[in-house]
């Protein structure tokens, strides 16, 4: 879990912080980061869920409607419309 929670150890958080200064200026940088953050959360909770044995609310705690895949969700499409606005599509 400690290594779940937080939003930059992973390749993806490594690489938006490595983000060139005029990229991180953008609002669709400032969502992506935060979005970024929130599904690092959620995910730590499921895996909080799982290890203390409680295998079922880990699973529904991933499932459609849930926090964790709204964030996904939210996530991804906010990424996408990063790409747009840098003209990267």
């Amino acid at each position: 879990m400690d290594r779940a929670r937080p939003d930059n150890l992973c390749e993806f958080g490594q690489w938006l912080r490595e983000r060139p200064v005029p990229e991180k200026m953008t609002e669709q940088y400032k969502i992506v980061v935060d979005l970024h953050a929130r599904f690092h959360q959620e995910a730590a909770h499921g895996l909080e869920l799982a290890l203390a044995g409680h295998r079922d609310k880990a699973t529904s705690g991933m499932a459609v409607g849930s926090p964790f895949a709204s964030v996904s969700s939210k996530l991804t499409s906010s990424m996408v419309a990063w790409k747009r606005a840098l003209g990267l599509e």
